[in-house]
C-alpha cells in the first residue's frame, strides 16, 4: 500500500510540475522608443495666411457685387 501511495504522489507532483511550466515565462519585448520629428521653419503658418487672405478677398468680391441692376423690361404688344 505504501508503494501505491508513493506512486500516486509522484505522479501527481509530476503532472503539477509539467502544468506549471507548460507555457514558460513570457518573453519580455521592449517597446521601441517614440521618435519625435521636428523640422525647423515650418511653412504651414504661411499657408493659413494665404487661405485667410483669399477668403477675405472672396467675401469682399461677393459683398461688392452690384445687386441694383435689373433685367431690361420686356415690351408687350397691345
Amino acid at each position: 500500500m505504501q508503494n501505491l501511495t508513493s506512486l500516486i504522489i509522484a505522479t501527481s507532483m509530476t503532472v503539477a510540475a509539467t502544468g506549471a511550466f507548460a507555457g514558460g515565462a513570457p518573453e519580455v519585448i521592449p517597446e521601441p522608443p517614440a521618435v519625435v520629428v521636428t523640422e525647423g521653419g515650418s511653412s504651414s503658418g504661411g499657408a493659413a495666411l494665404w487661405l485667410a487672405l483669399g477668403g477675405a478677398i472672396l467675401v469682399a468680391v461677393l459683398v461688392n457685387q452690384d445687386d441694383s441692376t435689373q433685367p431690361a423690361p420686356v415690351e408687350t404688344k397691345k
